[in-house]
C-alpha cells in the first residue's frame, strides 16, 4: 500500500508536466513599442513586435493599427525582419499591412513585425493623449484562422514643440539680465549720489 502512494505521489507530478507540456505553443503577447510623448509636426516610428515564437503554420498574415487618422498624419509602414521573406503590401490610410510568405511558416518570432513613421498634426494640442492598437492575425493557405493576437494601448502625449522651451528659457534669460541691468544702475546712481553730497 505504501508502495502504491509513493508511486501516485511520483506520477502525479510527472503527469502534470506532460500535460503541460501538450497543452500548446509558449504565449505571444503582441507589442506596440514607441516614444511615450511627442510634439505638433515632429515624426515618431512605431514597431510592432511579437515578444515571443508564435508556434503556429502560417501562410499570409493581416497586421492592423488603430489610429486617430486626424491626429497622426502621412502614415508610412515598412516591413521588419520576421516579414522578410514575405510579400508585403501596406494600406497606410487603413493602418492595415498584409504579408503572403512564399513558403508555409511554422514559426514566426519573436521579434519585429513592422515599423510605420507618422507626423504628429500640427495642430494637435498640449496635453492631449493620442491612443494606438495594434492586432495580428494570421492564416494558412486555405484561410483557416492560427492566431489572432491584439496588444495593449499605447498611449502618446502631446507635448509642447522644442522651440517653445527654448522662447520660455530666453524670455527667463532677457528677464534675469534685465533685473541684473538695473540693479547695477541704481547701485551706480547710488553711489555718484554720495559723491555728489560729500563734495
Amino acid at each position: 500500500m505504501r508502495s502504491t502512494k509513493a508511486c501516485s505521489r511520483r506520477l502525479v507530478p510527472m503527469a502534470m508536466l506532460c500535460v503541460c507540456g501538450w497543452a500548446g505553443p509558449v504565449h505571444s503577447a503582441l507589442i506596440v513599442d514607441g516614444a511615450s510623448s511627442a510634439a505638433p509636426g515632429q515624426l515618431i516610428t512605431l514597431s510592432i513586435e511579437l515578444d515571443a515564437a508564435l508556434n503556429v503554420s502560417i501562410d499570409d498574415l493581416e497586421l492592423s493599427l488603430e489610429f486617430d487618422p486626424a491626429v497622426l498624419t502621412n502614415p508610412t509602414a515598412l516591413p521588419g525582419p520576421l516579414l522578410a521573406t514575405s510579400i508585403f503590401t501596406a494600406n497606410t490610410a487603413t493602418g492595415t499591412g498584409v504579408a503572403s510568405f512564399l513558403a508555409t511558416a511554422t514559426a514566426l518570432g519573436p521579434g519585429t513585425l513592422a515599423s510605420w513613421t507618422f507626423m504628429i498634426n500640427s495642430a494637435a494640442v498640449d496635453g492631449e493623449k493620442i491612443s494606438l492598437r495594434a492586432r495580428l492575425d494570421t492564416f494558412i493557405i486555405d484561410s483557416q484562422p492560427t492566431a489572432s493576437l491584439s496588444s495593449d494601448v499605447l498611449t502618446i502625449r502631446i507635448v509642447p514643440e522644442p522651440s517653445f522651451y527654448a522662447f520660455v528659457l530666453a524670455a527667463l534669460a532677457a528677464l534675469v539680465l534685465l533685473q541684473s541691468t538695473r540693479r547695477r544702475t541704481r547701485s551706480s546712481l547710488s553711489v555718484s549720489r554720495h559723491v555728489f553730497h560729500r563734495a
